[in-house]
């Protein structure tokens, strides 16, 4: 009796979180203007009239230039802070590992503000480059986290071994570990390129007045110019968010997206 309450609470919940997602995804294919039942019939116009748009063209190629150069950035940084603090002392790792995770702790109202600040002070012109590196500092930590969690399934024995046969660090780390590593990292490619894409704090605060990522672009249309339209771009941001996730959630398996669930293999 106990795990059916248990599993239509947690249905409700996902109802709660979800339904107003699938609302807008169902009202951008309905041929009217309006937001009302019943639907007045199936259309794709929507989606068209978005597409047929050199700004929203523009603004999409944006969200995917920034979203693939933050991802190869905090896949690079990540994982390079993951595979080095592994080989630190326990009191010194967890402190490095608190610092790396500090941007999670704050808003990102917030330090999205103090980003803004400094890049101002140091005159850089709001863009890609501000957008990316604002995209970084909110990413970067999933991806230390995830691959972090993958290193704990790790046995530790094995570079003793590979070290005790001859093989180098470097060797060991290309040859035995990443392999090891490749769902973690899939699934941090994912979940960073899903994260970038769907992002509009950060954005909003970054692009400047001349670069707009989808997200910011669809806030303004909400403020200008209302229309179904905006429907259709954001069911379109929910989808590749949503499908990036679960796709990452097949390939890195529930190790790799729920952190502290094996914790127990290293020897």
């Amino acid at each position: 009796m106990l795990a059916l309450a248990g599993r239509v609470y947690l249905l409700l919940i996902y109802i709660f979180l979800f339904l107003p997602a699938i609302l807008v995804v169902v009202f951008s294919f309905n041929s009217s203007r309006f937001w009302a039942f019943p639907l007045r019939g199936f259309t794709t116009r929507w989606y068209e009239e978005a597409f047929a748009r050199d700004t929203a063209l523009e603004a999409i190629w944006n969200s995917l230039h920034v979203a693939s150069l933050t991802t190869f950035i905090s896949l690079f940084l990540g994982a390079s802070a993951a595979i080095g603090t592994r080989r630190l002392r326990p009191r010194v790792r967890d402190r490095l590992e608190g610092i790396i995770m500090l941007p999670q702790l704050i808003p990102s109202l917030i330090w999205s503000i103090a980003i803004l600040a400094f890049l101002s002070a140091l005159q850089l012109p709001s863009g890609i480059l501000t957008v990316t590196v604002g995209h970084v500092l909110l990413t970067c930590p999933f991806v230390f986290l995830l691959i972090s969690t993958r290193l704990m399934t790790m046995n530790s024995s094995l570079e003793d071994a590979a070290r005790g046969l001859g093989a180098s660090w470097f060797y060991y780390v290309r040859r035995v570990m990443m392999p090891h590593l490749i769902p973690a990292i899939f699934s941090s490619m994912l979940i960073t390129f899903a994260i970038s894409f769907s992002d509009l704090i950060v954005a909003f605060f970054l692009t400047g007045g001349s670069f707009n990522t989808l997200p910011v672009y669809m806030y303004s249309l909400i403020q200008f110019e209302p229309s179904p339209m905006i429907n259709a771009i954001a069911s379109m941001v929910f989808g590749v968010g949503v499908g990036l996730a679960v796709i990452a959630f097949i390939v890195g398996g529930r190790e790799a997206l729920l952190p502290g669930q094996r914790k127990g293999n290293d020897g």
